[in-house]
């Protein structure tokens, strides 16, 4: 009976063990998938601030045509304040190129480290 039970409770902890494997195998596998997909959620973000930047940069644009096709018109104190906004919307539309280029940087980056997590998870079975 000793013997019978004893073979039994260590076939019962070797299946045991075997689950216990396998879950932790599952749990790096859907870590680093969670990772790539944090990654990839990242990237969204820094498009749609570019998206939103490119907007922004395109008002810009805008408000300066308007007011150089305003300044034929001034002379003296009107042409220097058109001019400073001129100034302030240019150093505005470099700033946020620069955040745009930065954060297609970024992405580049993190899609490359989101493309090498997913098949290292792929490959852990």
């Amino acid at each position: 009976s000793f013997k019978q039970n004893f073979y039994c409770d260590l076939a019962q902890a070797h299946e045991t063990s075997i689950q216990k494997d396998k879950s932790d195998v599952e749990y790096i596998k859907l870590n680093l998938e969670s990772k790539a997909d944090i990654l990839e959620a990242e990237n969204e973000t820094l498009l749609e601030q570019n998206r939103s930047l490119n907007e922004k940069i395109e008002e810009y644009n805008q408000s300066i045509e308007s007011i150089q096709s305003e300044q034929q018109y001034q002379s003296g104190e009107e042409l220097d304040r058109s001019n400073a906004r001129i100034e302030e919307y240019t150093s505005a539309i470099n700033a946020a190129q620069k955040t745009i280029q930065d954060n297609e940087e970024k992405i580049q980056a993190t899609q490359q480290k989101a493309d090498d997590l997913r098949p290292r998870a792929a490959e852990i079975s």
